[in-house]
């Protein structure tokens, strides 16, 4: 991909994977938004089985990293950060002077933005008020067949420790490939960006 297309008002979309570690337990749990969030939180066509993951969308020439880590430090009260992803990226897409590159970029066939930026995030701590957060085995339970969002946050909280690390093992490639070459809810991802 080498150029960012994006809505005629120029308006490009960012999603947060939201992760916080369970005290003393030193697993990973989801962090999801509230059925009843608000839409402006939302990307359209993210509806899930109760949950919402969060995102919004980005007037013309912001940072969607930057973004990111906002979006997830407003929900959970405290300072996000952003994984960076284990590989370097195929190329680098996007806003320039962007420190940490998203983990993937998803086309959109119908919704009022043509690209979505999509970053994994952590907050300190054990998990915080502001979200729902679900162990990666009880938010893969709650997937349907076609979320495949919440799908791949469940993959990836599993394999979280291997990807703050920087290692790619066969796990951690199962769970950043998942879904990217289905053609479901909200069009495919595009490119992955390891």
């Amino acid at each position: 991909m080498s150029a960012v297309r994006t809505a005629a008002d120029g308006r490009v979309a960012v999603r947060c994977y939201v992760y916080s570690r369970e005290a003393g337990a030193g697993t990973w749990s989801l962090g999801l938004l509230p059925e009843e969030a608000p839409h402006s939180d939302v990307l359209p066509g993210d509806v899930l089985p109760g949950e919402l993951l969060p995102g919004e969308l980005l007037p013309d020439g912001a940072d969607p990293a930057a973004a990111a880590l906002r979006l997830a430090s407003r929900l959970t009260g405290r300072t996000a950060s952003l994984v960076t992803p284990p590989v370097p990226p195929l190329e680098r897409p996007g806003r320039a002077g962007t420190a940490v590159p998203p983990w993937w970029l998803r086309a959109s066939e119908d919704g009022p933005y043509e690209l979505a930026y999509e970053y994994v995030t952590t907050v300190p701590g054990p998990p915080p008020a502001g979200l729902r957060w679900l162990a990666p085995a009880d938010a893969r339970a709650l997937a349907r067949p076609q979320d495949e969002n919440l799908r791949l946050a469940a993959a990836l909280g599993d394999v979280m420790e291997a990807l703050l690390a920087g290692q790619v093992t066969p796990a951690a490639i199962r769970a950043m490939t998942l879904g990217h070459s289905r053609r479901g809810v909200g069009g495919p991802r595009t490119s992955p960006q390891w």
